[in-house]
């Protein structure tokens, strides 16, 4: 007996990813499945990037910048948006995910280690009346 399968054409989605200028890393570019995590993929691609612990407490350090693409992404949870409140166009990459419908050739562009340390410093309550 000779049995045939189809086979179906998984979409995918193409990432960009720009490093900061003074790392002087050449843009990575990697293929996303439907409903992929994004730190799983770049962690897969080897790519060098600051991530969370494993035990679910997110320090935003694994946060980029996105510049292109942000609707292909899974909408981002109210937790999520909570901790960049700061930063509308950032996604923290241990929690967003590439939506379900995405087009097949769909592009997303994102810069890695955006600048952190400005944005999540803690204001000193205190300072405009020193």
């Amino acid at each position: 007996t000779l049995t045939v399968k189809r086979l179906i054409k998984v979409p995918f989605a193409t990432m960009r990813i720009m490093f900061p200028r003074e790392e002087n890393t050449p843009d990575a570019v990697i293929k996303l499945r439907r409903g992929a995590s994004l730190k799983a993929e770049m962690l897969r691609n080897r790519i060098s990037m600051p991530t969370c612990p494993e035990a679910m407490e997110c320090l935003c350090t694994c946060a980029v910048l996105v510049r292109k693409g942000r609707a292909l992404l899974e909408p981002a949870s109210t937790q999520e948006k909570q901790m960049i409140k700061k930063e509308p166009d950032w996604r923290l990459t241990c929690r967003a995910c590439v939506a379900k419908d995405v087009a097949d050739g769909a592009e997303i562009v994102v810069r890695l280690r955006p600048d952190l340390e400005n944005v999540l410093r803690r204001k000193d309550p205190l300072a405009k009346y020193n």
